[in-house]
């Protein structure tokens, strides 16, 4: 059974960042598979994932954050 929670979105700045270049839909996508292992595998939150994220982005310095 599917819980809303599982649905994939793209978000608008993703949409954004896929249209200056196509090849961000590897990493857009490559996120989204680590957010559903992380909820899945790992019984992580939502907001646990986000400070995971975030924690990430500052690292690597990405450019691609969720919106949700």
């Amino acid at each position: 059974m599917r819980h809303p929670q599982d649905n994939f979105q793209i978000q608008r700045n993703d949409l954004e960042a896929i249209k200056q270049d196509k090849t961000n839909i590897i990493n857009i996508l490559d996120r989204q598979a680590r957010r559903v292992f992380a909820k899945k595998e790992l019984g992580m939150s939502d907001r646990e994932i986000d400070d995971r994220e975030l924690e990430e982005d500052s690292v690597t310095g990405s450019d691609l954050l969720i919106d949700d």
